[in-house]
């Protein structure tokens, strides 16, 4: 199997792992949702698993044998993992953002960088992040008293 496939199920149950300990010594009636989104996690590990082999199945098929025959080339391979990496790289950026300002400038950093990779139009991108921010910190500052 491709180390594709492998990727993103391997994320996956780190972040399961990392999930559980963080929630562990919450209260018994508090971790109910984060136990059933932990128990949530193996089921969306196989559909993906599932998923990219059929994807690489029928794409081997039409094209030929191997990860680089699927991309077309060496280098369109290598595309292949650079935005997964670079998005992979700017949540780190956002986590050490966060410790370093708060949750409205890390976020809206976080949310513009992300949208930016992804070649939203930059115009478009701030509006999105500052609005999105602006949103996420009123509903949960204001409505629910959550302090961010």
């Amino acid at each position: 199997m491709f180390i594709k496939e492998l990727f993103i199920p391997a994320v996956v149950v780190v972040y399961g792992i990392s999930y559980y300990l963080a929630t562990n010594h919450l209260a018994e009636e508090s971790i109910v949702f984060p136990y059933f989104l932990l128990a949530l996690m193996p089921v969306f590990i196989v559909l993906i698993v599932i998923g990219e082999y059929r994807k690489e199945k029928d794409a081997k098929a039409a094209q030929g044998d191997g990860p680089i025959a699927v991309a077309g080339s060496l280098a369109d391979a290598v595309l292949v993992y650079r935005n997964p990496a670079i998005l992979i790289g700017t949540a780190a950026v956002y986590l050490l953002l966060f410790v370093l300002t708060n949750f409205l400038v890390s976020t809206t950093i976080y949310l513009f960088l992300t949208m930016a990779i992804l070649r939203v139009p930059w115009i478009k991108s701030a509006i999105i992040a500052a609005g999105f921010t602006f949103a996420l910190y009123y509903i949960f500052a204001h409505l629910f008293a959550v302090p961010l």
